[in-house]
């Protein structure tokens, strides 16, 4: 695309000028010159070492109710129910490159 605009500049100059074909006047026409983009280095990186941990609690607590397996109202099992509570830790260690 650039090359065809510049050959057809070069062809307009040169029909401009009024030479003949025993006389061509040669116009020289500068280069363009494209500049890669400058890259910059990120202002933080990833890369190192790391150790890490978490420390979580929970809480649970379950009920089912009263489960009555038979026809007979009075033949009623006890629903059956729990509570638990518990603690998380851990540790991470590790190294990005």
């Amino acid at each position: 695309m650039i090359k065809t605009s510049l050959l057809s500049a070069a062809a307009v100059l040169a029909l401009a000028s009024g030479a003949d074909a025993g006389g061509v006047t040669l116009v020289q026409v500068e280069p363009v010159v494209t500049v890669a983009p400058v890259l910059i280095a990120p202002a933080f990186d990833w890369s190192g070492g790391y150790v890490g941990g978490i420390l979580a609690t929970n809480s649970a607590e379950s009920s089912t109710g009263d489960i009555s397996i038979t026809a007979d109202p009075l033949a009623v099992i006890p629903g059956i129910s729990y509570a638990s509570d518990g603690l998380s830790a851990g540790i991470e260690v590790g190294y990005n490159f």
